[in-house]
């Protein structure tokens, strides 16, 4: 009867554990889908910002542009890649 006892005992706990690991899983899962949809949201930008930057360096190389409009360019990067 002690024996038995102790079995399920332990039945028990291993299945706590099952459980609590199955639930581990689930919330990694959870954590690298928006870990990968924050990744996509970031290259998004990177993306844009390039094709912003080569346009200002064709225009840049077609006219030569003050040097206060390409400090603001760099002001806007910035502010971008905080958001």
């Amino acid at each position: 009867m002690r024996d038995r006892l102790h079995a399920e005992h332990d039945c028990k706990i291993i299945l706590k554990a099952e459980l609590e690991i199955r639930h581990r899983h689930e919330r990694l899962d959870h954590l690298a889908k928006q870990q990968w949809t924050r990744l996509m949201e970031i290259q998004e930008i990177q993306l844009e910002l390039m094709e912003e930057l080569a346009e200002r360096k064709h225009q840049f190389t077609k006219r030569s542009k003050p040097r206060r409009e390409r400090r603001g360019l760099r002001v806007q990067i910035r502010q971008r890649s905080r958001t």
